[in-house]
This record gives structure tokens, sequence and C-alpha cells, in this order.
């Protein structure tokens, strides 16, 4: 061992010799440098003075400061390169975030005024154009009750906390219902397969791609504050996977029942839909429970 630290030490000092030579050869470049470009200024301040007065003596100092200036500004480096040339480099990858102290919002626009017995008939126009798979991916985005625990630091809400996300509207609006609101939310649905575009959320799948890129659009009529009935046009249904099908069912439906967008990139019903955590969130489900308190066209902030 104090072998191999001797021959390291002496590798070291060859390293440091050879580095030092070429800064010195490189220091009597600049300095041959400086001399001729003073010699030349001077040459051409005598030949001036032959044929008019100098009106003011120029400090040799001076012409030797703006050529060592000129040299410097010409761009010549000293590059010391690594010496281990097989020795791999890897970049280090951030991401830089900004956090809105006052708390991320979801936008609450209308609500349905209905009694908590009634029930919404949600029809699904066209379904022959895809699959099964497809249309249950559908029915659970809207009928499912299920839960899913995601760890905080994902989406970089806290380290050591979780939140509780649902696959689908029903589990979701039951959780909001547990508040006691003004209006009525709905938690009862009938989905239907008809081609007569009946019922109260009509959810019509198209072959067609949008020519704006979009993947769906929702359109409810409403008479006040009230809904009177909601259209979701899901674009390339037959293009897309039964995931991504899910998730825009999940965005869409949201609007349907009265939400607008979210201003936390992560959420389900941000503009666009993050597929890394395509669920509705804690904050989807207090802003529903605040729209049908009777709190309209607001916003509701999010606690996480």
């Amino acid at each position: 061992m104090e072998q191999e630290r001797m021959i390291d030490l002496e590798q070291q000092k060859i390293i440091f010799a050879h580095i030092t030579k070429i800064m010195k050869n490189r220091i009597e470049v600049l300095e041959n440098q400086r001399n001729i470009a003073s010699y030349a200024l001077a040459a051409k301040i005598a030949s001036e003075s032959g044929t008019k007065t100098l009106k003011k003596r120029i400090n040799l100092r001076t012409i030797c400061c703006i050529a060592i200036c000129t040299i410097m500004a010409s761009g010549s480096v000293i590059a010391i390169t690594q010496l281990k040339s097989d020795e791999v480099v890897t970049p280090f990858k951030t991401r830089y975030m900004v956090e809105n102290l006052n708390g991320d919002t979801v936008d609450t626009w209308k609500f349905w005024k209905i009694d908590a017995e009634s029930t919404l008939v949600v029809n699904i126009v066209n379904s022959g154009i895809v699959d099964e798979r497809k249309i249950k991916s559908i029915k659970d985005a809207i009928l499912s009750t299920d839960k899913i625990i995601i760890d905080d630091s994902i989406t970089h809400k806290g380290l050591g906390t979780s939140s509780t996300y649902f696959a689908g509207w029903r589990g979701a609006l039951e959780e909001s219902s547990m508040i006691k609101t003004e209006y009525a939310i709905p938690i009862k649905f009938k989905i239907i397969e008809s081609e007569s575009e009946i019922g109260n959320i009509i959810i019509k799948l198209s072959t067609l791609k949008d020519q704006d890129g979009y993947s769906g659009f929702t359109k409810s009529t409403v008479d006040g504050n009230e809904i009177l009935k909601s259209q979701i046009i899901i674009y390339d249904a037959d293009g897309i996977s039964d995931e991504g099908l899910a998730a825009i069912v999940r965005h869409e439906f949201g609007h349907a029942i009265g939400l607008g967008h979210s201003t936390a990139p992560e959420d389900l019903m941000a503009p666009t839909i993050n597929m890394q955590i395509p669920y509705i969130s804690e904050c989807d489900t207090d802003a529903v429970s605040q729209l049908y308190d009777g709190v309209a066209m607001d916003k509701t902030v999010c606690m996480k």
C-alpha cells in the first residue's frame, strides 16, 4: 500500500511539472505578442508624427495595457483536460417547482338540483365503435368506489404522509356527501347504451380526432346555477388505451357534475391530464362539497 502511495505521489509531481512547463511557455508567448503589439503601435504613432504634431503625449504603459487587453479578448485559453479519458460522466437531473402559499385551487361552476333519491341517467352513445374492455373502463370511471392510497412524496406534497384518491366518481361523490350540503350531491347513476341521445349525461364516443388536439369536450346546458343536461364527447375513442380512456372520462365527468379546472398540474382536473396519477383527488371531492353547498362560480383551495 505504501509503495502505491509513493507511485501516485510521483505521478502527481510529474503531472504538476508538465502543467507548469505548459503555463510557462504560454506566458512567454503572451509576452512576445505584447511586445510585438507595442512596437507596432509605437511605429504607427511615429509615422503619423512626421505629418502632423502630436497634441498629447502617449504613455508607454497605456500602450502595453491596450495590447494586453486585445490579446486577452482574442480568446486565448489554457485548457487542462481530464487525464482519464475513459471515465464516464453521468449528468444530474433536477426539478424546479413553485409552491403557491395560498394553495392550488379547483374551479366550481354549476350544480345539479336534484333530491337525494334521484338517479342520473348516463348514456354511452356509439358504444359499438369500441370493445367491451373500453366500455368497462368507462363504467368503472363512473361507478367504481375503489380507493387508492398514494404517497405524497410522489406529488411533492409532503414526506411521510399519503393521500386518498378515487378510481370512480361514485366513490368520490359518496365521500363528498359525507359533509352536509345545501343541495344533494348526485351519487346514484344508471348507465345505458342507446343511440338516441336520451339521459341526463351523454357520453358520445367518436373515432375522429379533434383538429385542436383535444381528447375530450364537455358542454353543459344550464339555467342560472342549475345544470339541466351535460354532453361529453370523447375523441379517438377507439385509438387510445383503456387507461387513457378511463382518465379522460373521469376528467370530463368532473366537468359534467360541475367542476372546472385545477391549478395543480398533477390533479385529475388540471387542463392537461397527468397520467402518473389520473384519479379523483381529495381536493376534487372538497370542491364538490363546496359547490353543492351553493358556492358556484368560485374556487376551492386545496388543503395539500
